[in-house]
């Protein structure tokens, strides 16, 4: 039996087994496990089988009373990275915009799921594109091709209005996921939305209360630009929209010690 830590794309299974002489021919997957418990009951009774488990955490109980081997595996190399986006969206659009490839990789750290992680810390019960684009740092483009296929994959559901959601047991998988990326990079990432949501609130409070005193805002974060909002009337209906997501704004503020931002949310 064999256990894996996961942190790179499923088809390092094939690999691993080519590496490992000594895998069974029967192969039985036991995917994104959180705890031993889970896995001791699904663990065949005899030999026949090898049994792969993969998860984010080390799990010590199978190591030490089912003879588990170890395996923790790293990132992706640039070029692995590649070739998985290359498997995903086409090897046509990986040829036809190497730039836009690098950049995402880049922003990916390496990690295919990192912006479905960094969706998990969004604040909020759902999102939207211009969210995402602030959150991730992604442009607009990407951003979208990002949801379409977090939406086909079930990981996200798209909801009326332009509004993305995710089921609470998989956006708990999505925090866990983003616990692997940089301190600064989930910072970095949590300043940016926050500072979309409060230049955005900023200019629909001029647009409804143009006479009233604001304290203005610092400056956002390079490449954050707030949504657009041309009259009063847009201005009301975002605010509607995201009146139950500015407090979750507010808190994550507080939390990033942007006490400043917290009372110009309110």
């Amino acid at each position: 039996m064999a256990w894996a830590r996961w942190q790179g794309p499923l088809s390092v299974t094939t690999r691993w087994m080519r590496e490992m002489p000594w895998a069974a021919e029967r192969l039985v997957v036991l995917d994104n496990a959180a705890t031993a418990e889970q896995v001791v009951p699904l663990l065949p009774g005899g030999p026949s089988c090898t049994v792969l488990v993969t998860g984010r955490h080390r799990l010590v109980s199978l190591i030490d009373r089912h003879d588990a081997r170890h395996l923790t595996l790293g990132v992706l190399t640039p070029p692995g990275a590649r070739a998985l986006l290359s498997a995903r969206i086409g090897a046509d659009r990986v040829v036809v915009e190497p730039g836009a490839v690098d950049e995402v990789v880049g922003l990916c750290g390496g990690d295919p799921l990192a912006v479905f992680g960094l969706l998990g810390i969004a604040p909020g019960a759902d999102t939207t594109l211009p969210v995402v684009v602030a959150l991730t740092g992604l442009s607009p483009a990407h951003a979208r091709a990002a949801l379409s296929t977090l939406d086909e994959a079930s990981l996200l559901e798209r909801r009326s209005g332009g509004r993305y959601a995710m089921h609470d047991l998989v956006r708990d998988y999505a925090d866990t996921t983003v616990r692997g990326l940089p301190q600064d990079v989930r910072e970095a990432a949590l300043v940016r939305v926050t500072d979309f949501h409060l230049h955005t609130a900023h200019t629909a409070e001029r647009l409804l209360n143009p006479h009233r005193e604001l304290l203005p805002p610092d400056p956002p974060a390079s490449g954050v630009r707030p949504q657009a909002l041309s009259d009063a009337t847009t201005a009301a209906a975002w605010l509607a929209a995201e009146h139950t997501t500015l407090p979750a704004v507010q808190r994550a503020a507080a939390a990033l010690g942007r006490h400043r931002m917290v009372c110009q949310l309110a």
